[in-house]
């Protein structure tokens, strides 16, 4: 068996001690510091995300809809519409991605921001929604920075105090998607003209293919 000398022991004991006094101590609860945090849904995760990184410490954020789900057609619980009523605020995609959220949203009276404001819309070329937008904008890194911005604004109208700590993490958050994008465009670079396409089952990255100067191809529009 090792040996210690008395100093390392003691030490040592000083420190467990000291973890245990700090685990008995009375810490700030979770949920109550949650609770007493501005609260803001989402429309679902994706968006949910992107605003947490913009909002830190300062405010909760949380998603109406859960990994997984159906956003398109998704139905509003009771649960959800309670959540909504005590939300300070509701973000949603916009470009009509929600199907369900305009009458979601009157019936809970909540203020919202639609964070594709700002967004140039392409429109979906085929299927039955041929000639409305396509709503899968935050496909792109580009336009989630406009995403970033529209949630900043938002925010720090709501926590005018925290207005600062809003900008500064949307301007970190902001250059490590640009970094996102230089990155793929340098890779994309190296492509010959004949061969820069992108192949997807479902048309949900257009923007990315503008934005990267690439053909869509896919299988079903939406």
């Amino acid at each position: 068996m090792p040996k210690y000398s008395r100093g390392v022991v003691v030490a040592a004991m000083s420190a467990v001690g000291a973890l245990c006094l700090a685990g008995c101590s009375s810490a700030p609860d979770p949920q109550s510091a949650a609770a007493d945090r501005p609260q803001v849904l989402t429309t679902f995760t994706v968006l949910a995300d992107i605003a947490q990184n913009v909002a830190g410490d300062d405010i909760e954020v949380t998603s109406i809809t859960k990994p997984g789900a159906e956003i398109h057609g998704y139905e509003p619980t009771p649960g959800d519409i309670r959540a909504a009523s005590d939300a300070d605020l509701v973000i949603d995609n916009g470009l009509n991605l929600e199907a369900w959220f305009a009458q979601f949203v009157e019936t809970v009276d909540v203020t919202h921001v639609v964070v594709s404001d700002g967004v140039e819309p392409i429109d979906i070329a085929d299927d039955a929604y041929a000639g409305t937008p396509n709503p899968h904008a935050w496909m792109s890194p580009a336009n989630v920075q406009i995403y970033v911005d529209n949630i900043a604004e938002a925010f720090a109208d709501l926590v005018p105090a925290a207005a600062d700590a809003f900008a500064a993490r949307a301007a970190d958050y902001k250059a490590q998607l640009q970094q996102i994008q230089d990155d793929l465009d340098a890779r994309l670079s190296e492509l010959d003209a004949d061969h820069r396409a992108l192949v997807t089952c479902e048309g949900a990255f257009s923007y990315l293919a503008r934005d990267a100067g690439l053909t869509e191809q896919y299988l079903w529009a939406v």
